[in-house]
């Protein structure tokens, strides 16, 4: 039961992803200015109208991450065999990285402790042009 609840922390959070992106672009606010540039007169009122109707879906800073509840997953597998690979070889530096991830992510409730049988290598990759996150956990699935 503990990889079902894995899966559906995934799945339902990949799914308030999607809503989202859709919500974005049927307000019209694909021609919105990146954060550099000053939003027009209306356009903040605009975009602060879809961030506060659909503010369960949003991210924010206080470490929430939104949720649709309203979408149930199911996943057929072919095969009960659990699939399993080895670890990958971290540094010190990645393994206290990835540590302090998993931790934020627990406690954001995206994912939970579990002793599973299916087991993927992950590592971390740097992203020297993305100031909000220049490193980042990459699951080899």
């Amino acid at each position: 039961m503990q990889e079902y609840d894995q899966v559906w922390l995934f799945c339902s959070t990949f799914w308030a992803v999607l809503k989202t992106l859709r919500i974005i672009r049927e307000s019209q606010t694909s021609d919105m200015p990146t954060k550099e540039a000053n939003l027009l007169t209306g356009q903040r009122s605009q975009l602060d109208a879809v961030l506060g109707t659909f503010a369960d879906v949003f991210y924010s800073n206080d470490d929430k991450i939104g949720l649709c509840p309203h979408v149930e997953i199911k996943i057929d597998l072919q095969h009960d065999k659990p699939i399993r690979y080895r670890p990958y070889r971290l540094t010190e530096l990645d393994r206290q990285f990835m540590n302090m991830q998993v931790q934020k992510w627990i406690k954001q409730g995206i994912c939970s402790p579990s002793l599973s049988a299916y087991v993927a290598p992950a590592f971390i990759v740097e992203q020297p042009f993305h100031e909000s996150t220049p490193r980042r956990v990459v699951v080899d699935f």
